[in-house]
């Protein structure tokens, strides 16, 4: 990892201070392109909350990993990232594949997927805070190293910390000019888009049902009950020309069937026309 170097920075500077209304977009920026990755990923089956808390940069106290994520000519226009000690374990536990003992180090598989996932989060941020810049717009070789003068107050630099579930991810720096190029895009609102609407009938199609058949009930005194043994016959008052009684889960009747067999099994032959209360 690379240490944060104190660039010795003499030029004069204009004061900025971010504003809690920018900072919040910006966060809010920031926590899309995480719920886009989260989306993407676990495709809502876990569900974690993530949380973006931006602030100015002078209040973030030291960090000595940082690492370039958008590594522009000009240093003020730069995008920084840290990652705290575990992040890798923690994205496994977001996936579900955490070892049973914390010292122990993850399967080669589940690393690997980590892995992936963390690349993954880490150009979904990298796309939302280049605000829309191509890679032809961002310097190849040696990464810059992020001024001293980002750590002022005033300087107009932001500190970004994202935690899921609790547990710190990532800590991110933007420098000034970049957060004042993000302004106009965090202000405007995440495009919508729009979900086919599927019909009515297939998206029901899917959905399981509970239906109960029913004979008539019958009526036995408690003396008669008590002397019930296997071999005993109960009499009925349901016709065998009469049509069973076929109920939806809700206790409601929707129609009537006959009792039948068919591949070795009894079945339900059913009738249109549920049978009247009195029959």
């Amino acid at each position: 990892m690379m240490a944060q170097e104190q660039t010795p920075d003499l030029q004069p500077r204009a004061l900025c201070w971010p504003g809690e209304r920018h900072c919040a977009a910006l966060a809010k920026l920031a926590r899309q392109a995480m719920e886009q990755w989260h989306l993407t990923w676990l495709d809502g089956r876990h569900d974690v909350s993530l949380d973006v808390v931006c602030a100015p940069a002078h209040a973030g106290g030291e960090v000595q990993d940082w690492q370039p994520l958008v590594n522009a000519a000009d240093a003020d226009d730069g995008v920084w990232v840290s990652e705290p000690a575990g992040a890798r374990q923690l994205l496994a536990a977001l996936l579900g594949i955490v070892p049973s003992s914390a010292s122990r180090a993850l399967p080669a598989l589940a690393a690997e997927l980590a892995a992936q996932a963390r690349g993954d989060y880490l150009l979904a941020l990298k796309q939302a805070l280049a605000g829309g810049r191509s890679e032809a717009t961002q310097v190849a070789g040696y990464p810059r190293p992020m001024p001293a003068a980002h750590s002022r107050v005033w300087s107009g630099a932001v500190r970004m910390d994202i935690s899921a579930g609790g547990s710190p991810v990532v800590q991110l720096h933007l420098g000034p000019r970049r957060v004042q190029a993000l302004a106009p895009i965090a202000a405007k609102p995440a495009p919508v888009t729009a979900q086919p609407l599927a019909d009515l009938g297939q998206a029901l199609s899917s959905q399981r049902a509970r239906l109960r058949v029913e004979l008539s009930s019958v009526e036995i005194t408690l003396g008669q009950m008590q002397a019930l043994a296997l071999g005993d016959v109960l009499l009925l008052p349901h016709l065998l020309e009469q049509p069973l009684r076929v109920f939806e889960d809700q206790g409601r009747q929707i129609c009537a069937g006959y009792l039948g067999q068919q591949e070795g099994g009894k079945a339900i032959e059913l009738v249109r026309e549920p049978p009247s209360v009195d029959a």
